[in-house]
């Protein structure tokens, strides 16, 4: 196998693994808006940013809102607050953080 085969695979499995992890989540929020932080050392690692960018562009092909936001976090976490709605880190993003 050519080299350039070998890395095309490689990424594609890559690809794979990390659309097989998030598919339950991107299941169960069918049909809501998801708001997705990021920001801080993950921009800073590039395998987390990859994740992060497969996941949400594919969520967003399946009928699931996707709002990436950069930064925030306290104001974020207040604006639950006064919402009443929760602000944990769940699912797949959680065991990514």
């Amino acid at each position: 196998m050519k080299s350039h085969d070998k890395k095309e695979r490689e990424i594609a499995l890559s690809k794979a693994e990390v659309l097989i992890e998030a598919l339950p989540w991107i299941n169960q929020s069918k049909g809501k808006t998801v708001v997705i932080k990021y920001g801080g050392a993950a921009i800073e690692d590039p395998e987390l940013m990859r994740r992060v960018w497969v996941t949400s562009s594919c969520a967003s092909s399946s009928a699931v809102r996707v709002v990436l936001v950069h930064g925030g976090g306290r104001a974020i976490n207040r604006l639950l607050g006064r919402l009443d709605l929760p602000g944990e880190v769940q699912g797949w993003a959680a065991r990514h953080r």
